[in-house]
Protein backbone atom coordinates (compact mmCIF):
# COMPACT_ATOMS: atom_id res chain seq x y z
CA UNK A 1 0.00 0.00 0.00
CA UNK A 2 2.65 2.56 0.96
CA UNK A 3 4.63 1.88 -2.25
CA UNK A 4 1.55 2.71 -4.32
CA UNK A 5 1.03 5.88 -2.29
CA UNK A 6 4.71 6.79 -2.64
CA UNK A 7 4.52 6.29 -6.42
CA UNK A 8 1.38 8.42 -6.62
CA UNK A 9 2.97 11.14 -4.46
CA UNK A 10 6.05 11.09 -6.71
CA UNK A 11 3.87 11.38 -9.83
CA UNK A 12 1.73 14.24 -8.50
CA UNK A 13 4.80 16.12 -7.20
CA UNK A 14 6.60 15.63 -10.52
CA UNK A 15 3.60 16.85 -12.52
CA UNK A 16 3.30 19.92 -10.26
CA UNK A 17 6.99 20.84 -10.67
CA UNK A 18 6.88 20.38 -14.46
CA UNK A 19 3.72 22.47 -14.77
CA UNK A 20 4.96 25.09 -12.30
CA UNK A 21 8.18 25.65 -14.26
CA UNK A 22 6.73 24.98 -17.70
CA UNK A 23 10.08 24.65 -19.44
CA UNK A 24 13.59 23.38 -18.85
CA UNK A 25 15.06 25.47 -16.04
CA UNK A 26 18.53 24.73 -17.39
CA UNK A 27 17.81 25.90 -20.95
CA UNK A 28 20.88 27.51 -22.49
CA UNK A 29 23.21 26.08 -19.85
CA UNK A 30 26.10 23.67 -20.19
CA UNK A 31 26.35 23.89 -23.95
CA UNK A 32 23.51 21.36 -24.22
CA UNK A 33 20.50 21.89 -26.47
CA UNK A 34 17.20 21.13 -24.79
CA UNK A 35 15.50 18.01 -26.05
CA UNK A 36 13.10 15.41 -24.84
CA UNK A 37 10.26 15.56 -22.38
CA UNK A 38 10.31 17.64 -19.21
CA UNK A 39 11.26 15.73 -16.08
CA UNK A 40 11.27 16.59 -12.41
CA UNK A 41 14.90 17.06 -11.35
CA UNK A 42 16.04 16.98 -7.73
CA UNK A 43 19.04 19.00 -6.64
CA UNK A 44 19.68 16.59 -3.76
CA UNK A 45 18.78 13.01 -4.66
CA UNK A 46 15.24 11.77 -4.06
CA UNK A 47 16.51 9.15 -1.63
CA UNK A 48 17.08 11.93 0.89
CA UNK A 49 13.53 11.86 2.26
CA UNK A 50 13.74 15.19 4.08
CA UNK A 51 14.03 16.89 0.65
CA UNK A 52 12.13 14.50 -1.63
CA UNK A 53 8.95 16.64 -1.76
CA UNK A 54 10.60 19.99 -1.05
CA UNK A 55 9.79 22.42 -3.88
CA UNK A 56 13.10 24.23 -3.38
CA UNK A 57 14.89 20.97 -4.16
CA UNK A 58 13.07 20.40 -7.46
CA UNK A 59 12.93 21.98 -10.90
CA UNK A 60 11.83 21.01 -14.40
CA UNK A 61 14.57 19.89 -16.73
CA UNK A 62 14.46 18.45 -20.22
CA UNK A 63 15.65 14.90 -20.75
CA UNK A 64 18.97 16.09 -22.24
CA UNK A 65 19.87 18.36 -19.33
CA UNK A 66 18.62 15.94 -16.69
CA UNK A 67 20.33 12.79 -17.93
CA UNK A 68 23.27 14.05 -19.97
CA UNK A 69 24.40 16.88 -17.70
CA UNK A 70 22.85 16.72 -14.23
CA UNK A 71 23.34 12.95 -13.86
CA UNK A 72 26.28 12.70 -16.20
CA UNK A 73 28.65 9.77 -15.77
CA UNK A 74 31.38 12.38 -16.24
CA UNK A 75 31.96 13.77 -12.71
CA UNK A 76 33.13 17.15 -14.06
CA UNK A 77 29.90 17.64 -16.05
CA UNK A 78 27.84 16.82 -12.98
CA UNK A 79 29.87 19.26 -10.83
CA UNK A 80 29.47 21.95 -13.50
CA UNK A 81 25.70 21.41 -13.58
CA UNK A 82 25.40 21.77 -9.82
CA UNK A 83 27.65 24.85 -9.80
CA UNK A 84 25.42 26.42 -12.46
CA UNK A 85 22.33 25.68 -10.38
CA UNK A 86 23.97 27.27 -7.31
CA UNK A 87 24.66 30.38 -9.38
CA UNK A 88 21.12 30.49 -10.81
CA UNK A 89 19.31 29.82 -7.51
CA UNK A 90 21.51 30.80 -4.54
CA UNK A 91 18.54 30.97 -2.15
CA UNK A 92 17.56 27.41 -3.01
CA UNK A 93 21.15 26.27 -2.48
CA UNK A 94 21.18 27.86 0.98
CA UNK A 95 17.87 26.23 1.93
CA UNK A 96 19.06 22.80 0.81
CA UNK A 97 22.33 23.19 2.71
CA UNK A 98 20.39 24.09 5.87
CA UNK A 99 18.25 20.94 5.56
CA UNK A 100 21.32 18.79 4.85
CA UNK A 101 23.12 20.26 7.86
CA UNK A 102 20.12 19.61 10.08
CA UNK A 103 20.02 15.93 9.12
CA UNK A 104 23.74 15.34 8.50
CA UNK A 105 24.88 11.90 9.58
CA UNK A 106 21.37 10.51 9.76
CA UNK A 107 20.24 7.74 7.47
CA UNK A 108 18.65 9.19 4.34
CA UNK A 109 15.84 6.67 4.47
CA UNK A 110 15.34 6.76 8.23
CA UNK A 111 11.67 5.98 9.07
CA UNK A 112 11.59 9.28 10.94
CA UNK A 113 11.67 11.02 7.55
CA UNK A 114 8.94 9.02 5.80
CA UNK A 115 6.40 11.58 4.64
CA UNK A 116 2.66 11.26 4.94
CA UNK A 117 2.12 10.35 1.29
CA UNK A 118 -1.62 10.97 1.40
CA UNK A 119 -1.04 14.56 2.53
CA UNK A 120 1.68 15.06 -0.11
CA UNK A 121 -0.79 13.87 -2.76
CA UNK A 122 -3.56 16.18 -1.50
CA UNK A 123 -1.21 19.17 -1.25
CA UNK A 124 0.16 18.89 -4.78
CA UNK A 125 -3.21 18.02 -6.34
CA UNK A 126 -4.51 21.23 -4.78
CA UNK A 127 -1.51 23.23 -6.03
CA UNK A 128 -1.98 21.79 -9.53
CA UNK A 129 -5.55 23.02 -9.61
CA UNK A 130 -4.33 26.54 -8.78
CA UNK A 131 -1.84 26.70 -11.64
Amino acid sequence: MSNRLKDKADNVFSLYIRQRDGMCALAGQGGIACSGRLECCHWEERGFMALRYDEENAFAGCLAHHRDWWHSMNPQKSRDAKATARRLWPERWEHIQEVLEKYRGKNKINPMFVPDYENVIKLYQSKLQKL
